[in-house]
């Protein structure tokens, strides 16, 4: 450690203990493809998901929750300029195909964790 400022560790004090889950985060995303900037609008963990795939240029399913957002791609950039490919989930694969699950009790165990609304 040289002693200089850039070595001292930064508390921030928040208003929850540290193991708990909150609704902050950050998001961060790099690529060509991505616009160098921050600051934009609040995106929200669910937009991870259908934003990754578009971006590589996998269909998002119509079921999936949350959106594309596109405006993380730098402008007419191959992600921004092309239309998201939504897709309808195969039929045939059902729900129950796997291990029974209590989907409500999932749901409102990811809501405590601040993960859905």
């Amino acid at each position: 450690m040289t002693g200089r400022i850039l070595d001292t560790p930064v508390r921030t004090p928040v208003d929850v203990p540290y193991f708990h889950h909150t609704r902050r985060g950050i998001w961060v995303v790099a690529g060509p493809d991505v616009e160098a900037r921050s600051g934009l609008g609040p995106l929200s963990i669910v937009d991870v998901c259908p934003t990754a795939m578009h971006m590589l240029g996998i269909g998002v399913p119509d079921d999936l929750d949350g959106r594309v957002a596109l405006e993380l791609f730098r402008e007419g950039s191959v992600p921004q300029s092309r239309p998201v490919k939504k897709v309808t989930p195969d039929a045939t694969i059902s729900a129950d195909d796997g291990e029974a699950y209590d989907d409500d009790a999932i749901k409102e165990k990811l809501r405590g964790l601040g993960y859905m609304h």
